[in-house]
Order: structure tokens, then sequence, then C-alpha cells
């Protein structure tokens, strides 16, 4: 998906780079097919035992683990983003996380979304 950062040059569209101010995952240019493991770990930063949500938006060829148990204040919790690029294409998405406080469900969620930059092109382009 282009972005309207996103320019033309010599008549086909050319993906620009845009500056995120958090953490970003950059898979940058892999050949199809092909497979790979990434890690992002989440720290419970407050005082109070927290729940953590995950969600992939617009990443068709990842899969998210995580433990769904709460997390208690202090500690770090690692999800783990398991891609499969099957198919060539370009993708920009994100990979959101949301911290719950257990203690008070009412309390507003604190979320981070972590853009995520994938290309996946046939391993003869790469030769």
């Amino acid at each position: 998906q282009l972005l309207k950062y996103d320019m033309q040059v010599i008549g086909k569209l050319e993906p620009q780079w845009v500056e995120f101010a958090g953490a970003a995952i950059d898979i940058g240019v892999v050949s199809v097919p092909s497979r790979r493991k990434y890690r992002v770990v989440v720290r419970n930063r407050g005082r109070n035992m927290a729940l953590v949500h995950i969600n992939a938006a617009n990443l068709p060829f990842a899969s998210l683990s995580y433990s769904e148990n709460p997390l208690p204040p202090g500690l770090p919790r690692v999800i783990e983003i398991d891609a499969d690029f099957t198919q060539p294409g370009e993708w920009l998405g994100t990979v959101g996380v949301s911290l719950f406080s257990q203690d008070n469900p009412d309390e507003a969620a604190e979320h981070y979304p972590i853009p995520v930059y994938a290309r996946a092109v046939p391993r003869s382009m790469l030769d």
C-alpha cells in the first residue's frame, strides 16, 4: 500500500521513507519463498498488573504469538512474529500493542502501534 509520501518515478510508484518517532520493524527486501522470525519485547512500566493485547494490521505474511497471562510490574513480555513470505509484494502495516490495567479494567488502555515494512521479491531479482 502506497502512502501520500510516495512519488511517481519514471512511470512507476516508488515508496519514500517516512521517519517514525518510536520503535519500528524494517524487514527490508526478502526473497520469495522465505521465512523469518522477529521478536518484540514489551515491559510493564506501571505499578499494577497489566493485560497485554496484540493485533496485526496489513501484515498477511505474519502470525503473532505471545503469552496472554497478566504481566507483573517491571517484567518483560516477548511477542514473536513469524513472517512467512510466499507471495511477492510490499507491505506497510502495524503490530499493535495495548496494555490494560488488570486492577482497573475501566481505565483507558495504553496503545503502542509498531510500524512494520516488508518487501518480498522473486529470488531471481536478488541475484
